[in-house]
Parts: C-alpha cells; sequence; structure tokens
C-alpha cells in the first residue's frame, strides 16, 4: 500500500486491512482446517489458495495482539470438497465460530440460511447457535435476490446480531419480498428451527388443541423389514406378497417380511422418503411448495421396501383414502414442512401434523376452523403450499 501512489502513509506494510499468505495443511487429500480439496486447492504461488488466515489456526486471539469490540463480516460462504459433480462445502461457519473465540462486544456477519437446516458439517454450528441466548436479532431473506440484487443463494440468506453481554430471546425477522414481520422468540423453541414467525403461531395454535401426533403412528425405517434393494420374483406365486420397491413392483413369500407383518393384510399409505425436487432447497418463495410426492395407496397383500415412507396401516378402504386426502391437504403438508430439515422424509417430521379420527373425512377449511386460524394464517398457508398436480407423480421417489 505504501508507494509513490498511495494518498496516505500506512504504518504497517500491508495497510489497515490485514492479509497473511496462508497456507493450507493437508492431510488425506483434505485441509485439516478448512476442508478444502488438495487435489483442486494445492496450486502455484501465484494462483489463489482461498487458504483464510482466520480460520486456519486453532487459536484466533493470537493472530492479533488486541480486543475487538465490534466485527462485522461477510465471509466467503463455501468451497469445493473435490466431489463427485457439483460439491459444495461451506467455508461461512467457521469465520462465525473463529469470531465469537475472540469475544467481541458485537458480532454480525451476513451468511446463507442454509445453516437453520444443518447438515454438511453445519450440525454443530447449528444446536450452538440455536441454544445461545446471546443473538439478539436474526434477520431473514427468504430469497437471497431481496438482499443481494441478482443474486441466487439456494435457501436464501440472513444475517444476526450477537452481543456479549445481551442474554433473552431474540428478535426474528422475516422479509419475503416487500413484506417483513418480527416476533421475539427462543430459536429453540422445538427441536427443529421454525424459520417462519408466521408458521411459529400456527404451530402454537395447534400444539395448544392437540396431543396426539402422526409422529407417533408413523412407521420406521425398513417398515417391513426389506431394504432399498430388495427384490422378488418377476412372476406371482401361491400365498406371495406383492412388494413395491423403487423399481417397481416383484414378489415375495410371507417368510420375508420380518417386521410389521400383521400389516401386510391390511390398507397403507406411503410416501417417497424424499422430498421432492431435490429437497425444494431452490424453489422460489411464491411458487409453493410440495413438500412430499403423491400418497398412495397400497391394498391388503402389498407392501413396500425402505424406498418409501410408510404413513399408516388402517383396517378399511375408507380410512385410507381419507387418510390420504388428508395428507395431500395444504394444512397437513404446512406443518410437515416446518419440521423438514434435510432432502429425507421419516417420521420425526410428522412432530407437528395431528393424529385425527380418519373413519372421518378432513378437508382444509374444516381444519382451518378447528384450529382457530386467522385469514393472515390461512391465506399465509394456501401461499406457501401448492396443490398436487392433476394425474399426480406416484412414480416419483
Amino acid at each position: 500500500p505504501n508507494s509513490v501512489f498511495s494518498v496516505s502513509h500506512f504504518d504497517k506494510p500491508e495497510g489497515n486491512i490485514r492479509y497473511k499468505k496462508t497456507r493450507h495443511q493437508w492431510q488425506s487429500g483434505k485441509c485439516v482446517y478448512c476442508g478444502a480439496a488438495q487435489s483442486q486447492y494445492d496450486r502455484d504461488e501465484s494462483l489463489e489458495t482461498h487458504a483464510y488466515e482466520l480460520i486456519h489456526t486453532t487459536k484466533p486471539e493470537d493472530l492479533l495482539n488486541m480486543k475487538f469490540d465490534v466485527i462485522i463480516g461477510n465471509p466467503p460462504y463455501q468451497l469445493s470438497d473435490g466431489g463427485a459433480g457439483p460439491s459444495a462445502m461451506p467455508l461461512y461457519h467457521m469465520f462465525v465460530e473463529q469470531a465469537l473465540k475472540l469475544q467481541p462486544r458485537y458480532l454480525s456477519m451476513i451468511i446463507p440460511a442454509r445453516w437453520y437446516a444443518g447438515g454438511k458439517g453445519l450440525d454443530e454450528f447449528r444446536i450452538n447457535m440455536l441454544s445461545s441466548s446471546h443473538i439478539r436479532t436474526l434477520v431473514d431473506f427468504d430469497s437471497s435476490k431481496d438482499c443481494f440484487e441478482g443474486v441466487d443463494i439456494a435457501g436464501g440468506i440472513c444475517y444476526f446480531l450477537w452481543e456479549r453481554d445481551y442474554v433473552g430471546e431474540c428478535t426474528v425477522v422475516n422479509n419475503t419480498g416487500h413484506n417483513s414481520n418480527q416476533i421475539s422468540r427462543r430459536l429453540n423453541e422445538y427441536p427443529i428451527f421454525i424459520r417462519s414467525n408466521k408458521a411459529v403461531s400456527i404451530v402454537r395454535k395447534v400444539l395448544q388443541k392437540e396431543t396426539s401426533f402422526l409422529d407417533q403412528t408413523v412407521l420406521t425405517q425398513k417398515p417391513f423389514g426389506l431394504r432399498t434393494f430388495a427384490r422378488g420374483k418377476n412372476n406371482t406365486f401361491s400365498g406371495a406378497v406383492k412388494l413395491l420397491s423403487s423399481q417397481g413392483w416383484s414378489y415375495i413369500s410371507r417368510h420375508e417380511v420380518t417386521k410389521n407383518s400383521d400389516g401386510i393384510d391390511k390398507y397403507k399409505i406411503i410416501v417417497g422418503r424424499l422430498v421432492p425436487s431435490n429437497g425444494e432447497l431452490d424453489v422460489k418463495p411464491g411458487t409453493g411448495y410440495r413438500v412430499i410426492t403423491q400418497p398412495r395407496i397400497l391394498k391388503p397383500g402389498e407392501i413396500n421396501t425402505e424406498s418409501y415412507i410408510t404413513l399408516g396401516v388402517f383396517n378399511t378402504e375408507q380410512e385410507a383414502t381419507n387418510f390420504k386426502l388428508y395428507i395431500k391437504g395444504k394444512f397437513s403438508r404446512f406443518l410437515l414442512r416446518q419440521a423438514v430439515s434435510s432432502v429425507n422424509i421419516n417420521r420425526d417430521v410428522f412432530k407437528f401434523v395431528p393424529s385425527l379420527d380418519f373413519t372421518k373425512t378432513w378437508d382444509d377449511q374444516n381444519l382451518y376452523r378447528i384450529f382457530e386460524l386467522s385469514e393472515d394464517e390461512i391465506s399465509y398457508i394456501e401461499e406457501t403450499i401448492r396443490d398436487f398436480e392433476v394425474g399426480g407423480d406416484d412414480s416419483e421417489q
């Protein structure tokens, strides 16, 4: 910075913006600090290696011999981890964690919002952030374009204010388009972080009125003891059970069913075990979410592999039909979506979906009335969840 062209003289050769050439520390093909792939970032000295000094040490407080009152940042978001296809490993949480070790009075960073769901090395960071009582404000953008014009970041963006001397609830601000709303709440009020303030209000109403939920009745993984790769014979035979896998139908013997054999001769409702469209992370707000694949009824004598989730087992076809209509409804899928934190559907994500009397028929309008939802809450559900297409998509996984 100090040269004949400088408009100011700096006391240090690097100027007032610290930059130090740092090297990755390779072990088994990855950097031990940031996880970068050696195959991609072990480069010539003249090329950028993205080895950021702050996250390439276990003691960031030793880098600078000073205390910080305020730390503000927009850290690098991700690096390729060398995986097959488009694969990126988050970096931003490492900067947050290192900054917190410096114990500033205030810390504010703008980062992708995908940490809400965890995964990809973010689970511990997610737990620590949600359990912190020092986060005074969390400002959330469903669409990153509402914050950074023209920049599309899957899952949206957020920024937060962490205060060392503050202990209390967090003011969560939701921004969608030109609309904004805020409430104060604990980020770990529920086992899963509910992003939307409006959704929190709806979930609270449901929990006040109901005590029985579908997570208690949805069958566990491998509902009939058969893995995804299980296959039977191509042709039926005496006493055969019809098996549905991702490859279609085949036939197995009853003794091959090692779990829930009492459900073989009953009606079952199943959905694919994956959220449609790669977890719907790239769905734009306003387009609407489907949350699950098209539910389908398996008749007595038919079962499924773990490629599908078995949502319910019923004695009568009418109960199965009523359940199918219920789970296809926007109300139940909206509640289901609040607990979905990855591309996978399992019994835990049904923790907010009431288990009702399925000898009766339930529709959205009836449910809105029972749970005393406001017109604004109803509109929010209707806008957030889209209808299933006519004809369905039974073949989806």
